[in-house]
């Protein structure tokens, strides 16, 4: 019984939130409260790109290589309120070494794109992982200031 009511407050009392997969297995973040639409669809994306900003291992967190990935995530927001779920993940990450081995890495997935037809015109969304990586990285350097960690 003490069971039954640890689930019943999991279920109406929390939302959770996939961080990273890797090697089949799932991080998982609970997030307590109740939280609007556009809160959950931020806060989801803050986990993502925390994900990468902590990035410490070898392998790569597995939804990088998920060319579809945006259609997807995109379906818990407004089709008119549109932003590419990959390009907001990677505008909040500000580690360059992990943008780097991203773009560096030989995994022929991050060349990937979607195939699927959305009904927007994105740039975004018609890029590779790798492209929206070196997009962001671009972006780092070129802000004034910008120190960069070798």
């Amino acid at each position: 019984m003490k069971h039954i009511y640890v689930l019943l407050f999991l279920t109406f009392f929390t939302h959770t939130l996939w961080a990273q997969e890797i090697k089949d297995s799932t991080n998982i973040v609970l997030v307590r409260g109740s939280i609007s639409q556009g809160d959950r669809w931020e806060r989801k994306i803050r986990v993502y790109a925390d994900s990468l900003n902590y990035y410490s291992d070898k392998t790569l967190p597995h939804f990088i290589t998920d060319e579809c990935f945006d259609v997807a995530f995109t379906a818990s927001r407004a089709a008119d309120d549109y932003e590419s779920p990959r390009w907001a993940i990677l505008e909040r990450v500000y580690n360059n070494i992990t943008l780097q081995k991203i773009i560096k890495t030989q995994n022929k997935s991050l060349d990937k794109k979607c195939s699927i037809k959305m009904p927007f015109e994105d740039s975004n969304y018609k890029a590779s992982f790798r492209q929206l990586a070196q997009k962001r990285l671009q972006q780092i350097k070129d802000k004034p200031g910008a120190q960069l960690i070798q």
